[in-house]
């Protein structure tokens, strides 16, 4: 259904590192264009999201992985087009890079990072996800549908726990002091677009006045990217 290999995941035959670092990762650069985000002390979120998008590019392909970016400049792409990006480069994770904004409340800050939730679908108040289930064949089909979904998102889980995990972890290591606002469940039904298993990682807030001037750095970009190729 998916077109995904998720046996390294689920049991099956180990990759091996190689295998692995044939994979194709596409980052996204969030905004730009038109739609430039979050802005606050003179800080568009679409310029901090290409800088760090493109650091972690090309933080991972040092390692040798296959990289592709939704933008690679400040251009207007929809949301749909960089899900279909993904799709056209049989990308295996999609990570898209945005930065936080809290108007009401200027004194929260820090990192977190966001997926599927999986509740939204399978839960117990769920709605028929697929409407075509109407005989012994089509409800096989549909079972097929669920259990890839379900692995996407349970991968997609992964993801994120490890780009926060690397991402806090790093800056960390590194001294700079740091709010872990963990996982994040959404209810975003684009991601459905998106064969890959994707994850949001949110990089601060530019609303609190210490966090946007860290932003507004490069070393601290740079930390950040880093930490974010480090998680995936």
């Amino acid at each position: 259904v998916l077109g995904m290999d998720y046996s390294l995941f689920f049991g099956g035959k180990k990759k091996s590192k190689k295998c692995q670092k044939s994979w194709s990762i596409v980052v996204d650069a969030g905004h730009g264009g038109c739609d430039g985000g979050a802005e606050s002390f003179g800080l568009k979120e679409k310029d901090i999201t290409l800088d760090i998008a493109r650091r972690v590019r090309k933080d991972l392909i040092s390692k040798g992985y296959k990289v592709y970016l939704t933008r690679n400049d400040d251009s207007s792409v929809s949301l749909v087009d960089r899900f279909c990006l993904a799709n056209q480069m049989h990308a295996n994770l999609f990570v898209s890079i945005h930065v936080n904004a809290f108007p009401a409340l200027e004194r929260v800050s820090g990192v977190e990072t966001h997926y599927l939730d999986r509740s939204a679908y399978f839960g117990h108040g769920r709605r028929e996800l697929f409407s075509f289930a109407k005989t012994e064949h089509d409800k096989k089909l549909s079972e097929v549908a669920d259990l890839s979904l379900k692995e996407k998102i349970d991968v997609a889980q992964d993801l994120s726990k490890n780009i926060q995990q690397g991402l806090v972890g790093h800056l960390k290591s590194k001294n700079v002091g740091i709010v872990d606002r963990g996982l994040k469940r959404t209810f975003l039904r684009t991601f459905l677009r998106n064969e890959a298993p994707a994850a949001v990682v949110e990089v601060g807030f530019l609303t609190n006045k210490a966090e946007a001037k860290k932003l507004s750095k490069v070393w601290y970009r740079k930390e950040i990217s880093q930490g974010i190729s480090s998680g995936i």
